[in-house]
């Protein structure tokens, strides 16, 4: 990250020397907006952070509520009722199961997006540097 950093402040310190007039103008407006990336970059690995760390609290506490459900479902020895009779605890056991299966899917999704986010950060710091701004005297163009 260091040396990313490094090699675009230089490319921007040289094509800022080389420009003439406002160096000083566009080596500020540079160093500015480096530092917004930096910021920008920042907050997404926090962000990114969190989630994930989300994401394993709520995988440690479906895995809780899963080995309670087994341990119900094993030590329940009940009448076996007709198919036509419904119980309660059995709407509530498939309730359960089903919130469990779409909360695992959507753990699983969320892993993948996680995933494919940080894998496009990591590609936008291992890109070059941007050319500097075209002829000299242009203002300098922002485009995040």
């Amino acid at each position: 990250m260091k040396g990313l950093l490094c090699a675009v402040c230089t490319v921007f310190l040289l094509a800022a020397c080389s420009s003439g007039n406002n160096s000083g103008e566009e080596l500020r407006q540079l160093r500015s907006r480096v530092e917004r990336l930096e910021k920008q970059t920042g907050l997404l690995r926090e962000g990114m952070k969190q989630t994930r760390q989300t994401l394993e609290a709520v995988e440690k506490g479906l895995a809780r509520m899963g080995k309670g459900a087994s341990a119900n479902a094993s030590g329940d020895a009940g009448p076996e009722l007709s198919e036509d009779k419904v119980t309660k605890d059995e709407l509530d056991d498939k309730a359960r199961r089903f919130a469990g299966e779409s909360l695992d899917r959507l753990l699983d999704l969320s892993r993948t997006v996680l995933d494919r986010l940080e894998q496009q950060l990591e590609q936008l710091e291992e890109e070059p540097a941007e050319p500097a701004p075209g002829p000299e005297g242009s203002p300098v163009e922002e485009t995040i």
